[in-house]
């Protein structure tokens, strides 16, 4: 019998293998990639469910049951919401209930006595590599305490100060790593009643900027800056802060303004032995104040 050997038979053969081959190579990359495809969209989808709906009843809860724990007193959280996609963070109605509900837990709902309306997040992606929490922006709208001090002296806030005190220091010395950016506080206010000499001082309109602050090594020689203004009873008051926190040699700086602030109407805080008759007197300051962490620490009043 006689076999077909021609050279164009051979070279056909060849072409026709060759692209039969080709072809079973693409349909198994195809096949990979479209198997590497469905495995991505089901972790996204798995991000994205967990971070819709677990996470805002996770940080409610670790919100609540932690603050309880540090500060002594039932803390509640009204609503949290996260977007997984851009990492921004929503806590809506933080409140610290008043003593009388932590002296006596079956009262029944009583004033809350510390609250924020409104703490706003927004978190980087670079915290996944540089294993710290890094921040673009944060806004805290609203917040208010109020402190009532007795005619004994002491105040409804001792047991949470007295809660916090005895908290045991961590044998871990080292530097908190973190970068902040765009710190904003708005619209806070403090309340003292003091029921001894029967007055109301109101801290209002406090209002804090930070444009940038962080302790990662890359940005610890970088100085900040910022600024805190406030009324104190109706008279505004300034505060300016700047310096470098964490760098080699730590330093901060603040500047007070005052103008004209009316000092009679504390005349009564002073001590009573006091031989001192004041019928007036007003402030008005520009002071810088500088606090240098050495060994031993040093501050400077100038201005």
């Amino acid at each position: 019998m006689l076999f077909n050997t021609r050279p164009e038979t051979l070279v056909g053969f060849k072409i026709e293998r060759m692209t039969s081959d080709m072809g079973l190579n693409s349909l198994f990359w195809m096949r990979a990639w479209r198997r590497r495809g469905a495995w991505l969209l089901a972790i996204l989808a798995l991000w994205w469910l967990l971070g819709w709906f677990w996470v805002p009843v996770w940080v409610k809860h670790q919100l609540e049951s932690a603050l309880t724990e540090q500060l002594g007193r039932p803390v509640s959280v009204q609503a949290v919401e996260f977007r997984p996609w851009s990492l921004d963070l929503w806590i809506d109605g933080l409140a610290m209930a008043g003593l009388a509900a932590a002296v006596d837990t079956a009262s029944g709902p009583t004033p809350a006595q510390a609250t924020i309306k409104r703490i706003y997040i927004d978190g980087s992606w670079q915290s996944l590599w540089r294993l710290a929490p890094v921040l673009d922006s944060e806004a805290v709208d609203s917040p208010q305490v109020s402190v009532t001090y007795g005619a004994d002296g002491h105040s409804d806030l001792d047991d949470v100060w007295s809660k916090l005190s005895s908290q045991p220091a961590t044998p871990d010395q080292s530097v908190f790593r973190f970068a902040l950016s765009n710190l904003q506080l708005s619209d806070g206010a403090v309340t003292l009643q003091d029921q001894a000499r029967g007055r109301i001082q109101r801290l209002t309109h406090l209002q804090l900027k930070l444009p940038f602050l962080s302790s990662l090594a890359a940005h610890r020689a970088q100085s900040m800056a910022g600024g805190l203004t406030l009324d104190f009873n109706g008279h505004p008051i300034d505060f300016g802060i700047s310096g470098i926190p964490f760098g080699a040699d730590p330093k901060t700086v603040v500047q007070l303004k005052v103008k004209e602030l009316d000092l009679a109407p504390y005349v009564a805080y002073l001590p009573p032995n006091l031989s001192l008759t004041v019928r007036a007197a007003t402030l008005d300051s520009d002071l810088n104040l500088s606090f240098e962490h050495k060994s031993p620490n040093q501050m400077t009043i100038s201005g």
